[in-house]
């Protein structure tokens, strides 16, 4: 991948870099609050929000497969059950259907669900599983059951093929590890990491050798939810599950991940959840890491941002996936032609970069170099009137930032 200095260019890298700077003081007056989502996770190769909606509904659609048909619900179920039960009768003697539920079950069926907001896909999920639970019992009861089913298929859908060692030599490196080290070597700070899984305490645990108390892990299960002043505070929000196990690994009784248990969430003013966040934006200068930016819990967390005073926030954002669609095109193609021409292997990336850097200096993709400078320009004035500074990098140079911090 390109360096952020030479898809920025010399000025634009200059001002991104002033930027890197007066965050990496805040982190030396200690004054900054982690908050992290799913993409600080990808390297353990755990997968974003739209794949993980997409494994856990695979599973459920498997799930609902091995159930008996319900002749008790009313006409319209009815017939959508007997329509999926003929359908799976004929897929017998038919290897293909398998084949693809396997796909599925890999987070691979996702683009079918293009187009349905997140939040309505996973409510969704949770009407479906109240629709697989017998009717009749203590509703409490019924309620909890139905709890522990989307408990239990998000953890399913989180898992990662890693074993123990593997996963710490991946991460080490990454930006989590990263992170991990520079929060053990201040010995305190303050987390909001807005995923389910616990990569940061294993982080903490295997890489930075953290001490039990030395960490503090806040789900809705503790009775004590304020930070320890002299202790790394990592909040979860939305629910922790362990998904790798250590000895800073917790379970939350409840998960927001539904439509109505987001709505849940914001109605009441005074929640933890709320409270931790509405904190740290008004005290501390927060680090946005892992954020696409457009997902429906950060448009969220943005409202709650005071415009009015100076930008004092930060927001990782990396070129890589924005930068290749915008030449894609043409370096597919230029790509093939190299290969019609020339026998030689190598590596394919490296090939296309030289390919992208070609681009940059191409003066008949003068056009394109200007969208890019546009599409840049607006994303920081937006992200500057909602108080947050975009700061620019690429997968592969994001955690040698986060060691800047420290290193």
């Amino acid at each position: 991948m390109l360096m952020t200095k030479e898809i920025l260019g010399k000025d634009i890298y200059e001002l991104n870099r002033k930027h890197y700077d007066m965050l990496k003081k805040e982190v030396t007056d200690e004054n900054v609050t982690w908050i992290l989502g799913a993409g600080i996770s990808a390297p353990a190769g755990l997968p974003n929000w739209t794949t993980l909606l997409a494994k856990m509904w695979a599973r459920l659609s498997e799930l609902e497969n091995e159930m008996p048909l319900n002749h008790e619900v009313e006409e319209g179920e009815r017939i959508f059950q007997s329509a999926k039960h003929r359908a799976l009768q004929e897929t017998k003697g038919y290897p293909a259907y398998h084949s693809i539920a396997e796909k599925a079950l890999q987070g691979k069926f996702k683009d079918f669900w293009k187009g349905v907001n997140m939040l309505e896909s996973a409510e969704y999920m949770w009407n479906y599983i109240e629709m697989l639970i017998p009717e009749g019992g203590n509703q409490r009861e019924k309620r909890r059951l139905q709890e522990r089913v989307l408990k239990a298929l998000l953890r399913d859908s989180l898992q990662t093929v890693m074993e123990e060692t593997e996963l710490k030599n991946k991460l080490k490196n990454q930006a989590v590890g990263c992170l991990a080290k520079l929060l053990k070597k201040q010995k305190k700070g303050s987390v909001i990491t807005y995923n389910y899984d616990d990569l940061l305490e294993f982080c903490l645990d295997k890489v930075a050798n953290a001490s039990s108390h030395e960490v503090q892990v806040i789900c809705d299960c503790d009775e004590r939810k304020t930070d320890n002043s002299q202790r790394i505070n990592i909040h979860h929000p939305h629910g922790a599950l362990s998904i790798k196990r250590n000895r800073f690994s917790k379970e939350s009784e409840h998960i927001i991940l539904t439509e109505h248990s987001y709505y849940q969430m914001e109605q009441k003013a005074y929640s933890w959840q709320n409270s931790v966040q509405a904190k740290a934006l008004m005290d501390t200068s927060c680090a946005f890491i892992g954020f696409s930016g457009d997902d429906y819990n950060f448009r969220r967390i943005i409202k709650n941002v005071d415009c009015a005073c100076k930008p004092r926030h930060y927001i990782f954002f990396c070129l890589n996936d924005l930068f290749h669609e915008l030449y894609q095109e043409e370096v597919d193609k230029r790509y093939e032609e190299e290969l019609l021409m020339s026998a030689a292997g190598g590596d394919s990336e490296v090939k296309k970069d030289e390919i992208r850097r070609e681009l940059l200096e191409d003066k008949n993709f003068v056009y394109e170099n200007i969208q890019l400078i546009d599409r840049l320009f607006a994303q920081y004035h937006y992200w500057r009137r909602h108080g947050i500074i975009p700061i620019w990098t690429t997968f592969d140079e994001l955690p040698e930032l986060i060691h800047g911090f420290y290193g």
